[in-house]
């Protein structure tokens, strides 16, 4: 009866009674959650733990979180639900005085690959400056997963990619901000839906195509492959921006990510090329270099032009034509 009704959404005065019943304790609460085995994901700022006993919940946990802090009671206070109809992993309870949250859980497979892994081999600094320090062989292991996840993104429907489009407008209406650097967008493959996970309260220049492109297209992989095999004399066959079965699956979602931002009133960024405020390689994130992965570098002015039409001639239907 208890778990039906967490899955409703629940009061955080339920949740500590839930809790302190099942558990006795927040501090065991929270014990139990950080094993190994609950462990959902892990990112450069927290990790991500599944709550067996509350499945529509998670619990993420600062890393900063230090071993004295968790031996003490977490103290758990409510979070007011700033889009109680939209499920965008947003947190509904905070513990251990916002280090550690309880967040609405969302199904579904990260579709990005794990940076991380770099992150730790290399340093955060340098994978993210300019003269990228990986060579083709530390890609070659995520080739196939690039490949694979571009493969189920570019099968879904056009529906998946509108309820996008609107999610994102419904983000930016209140004040938050979805990060195309990050590992935060989900497929799920039973729904043939995406989930948006870690939005930040600010905003940066990419809240527009350009930011749902680079997240469904994964741009910066693409570009550290590509600059990866350029200086590398590992021999690949082609790079993943040249392969032509990939250029045909970004072809599709590029069509199906502009005809969801015309319907949905998604903005054309005022820069193809914004000035990196996050430190990549500006060409990971470059509208025209997303053209050019989709094969279709020739149409870039034409589309551009096309949302910069606000005149009520064009309407939607002709505009989506235009696209096609």
């Amino acid at each position: 009866m208890a778990t039906n009704l967490v899955e409703q959404g629940l009061p955080c005065d339920i949740f500590e009674q839930l809790i302190f019943e099942r558990y006795k304790s927040s501090r065991v609460f929270v014990h139990s959650v950080l094993r190994n085995s609950n462990k959902l994901d892990e990112g450069s700022r927290a990790s991500v733990y599944r709550i067996p006993a509350l499945p529509a919940y998670v619990l993420h946990v600062c890393h900063e979180l230090n071993n004295d802090t968790l031996r003490s009671e977490a103290g758990i206070s409510d979070i007011q639900d700033c889009l109680p109809g939209l499920n965008i992993g947003q947190p509904i309870a905070s513990l251990y005085d916002g280090h550690a949250h309880i967040l609405r859980f969302q199904q579904g497979i990260n579709s990005r690959i794990p940076f991380r892994r770099f992150f730790a081999k290399y340093g955060i600094d340098e994978v993210l400056g300019d003269d990228l320090p990986m060579q083709a062989e530390d890609l070659l292991p995520y080739r196939s997963l690039y490949i694979s996840h571009l493969k189920i993104i570019s099968d879904l429907p056009q529906r998946a990619y509108d309820q996008l489009a609107s999610r994102i407008i419904k983000i930016q209406q209140n004040g938050l901000f979805l990060d195309p650097c990050s590992l935060n967008l989900l497929v799920d493959i039973d729904s043939k839906s995406f989930g948006t996970v870690d939005h930040q309260e600010r905003i940066g220049p990419y809240e527009n195509v350009l930011g749902m492109i680079c997240l469904l297209m994964d741009t910066m992989f693409v570009h550290m492959d590509e600059y990866a095999i350029y200086k590398s004399d590992l021999v690949v066959r082609t790079s993943l921006a040249n392969d032509p079965e990939l250029v045909r699956m970004r072809q599709r979602i590029l069509k199906k990510t502009l005809n969801a931002a015309i319907k949905f009133g998604l903005k054309w960024p005022s820069e193809a090329c914004p000035k990196n405020v996050f430190g990549f390689h500006q060409s990971s994130f470059d509208l025209r270099y997303a053209f050019r992965l989709a094969g279709m570098a020739d149409r870039y002015d034409e589309i551009a032009a096309l949302f910069a039409d606000s005149s009520d001639s064009t309407d939607l239907e002709v505009k989506s034509l235009l696209v096609a």
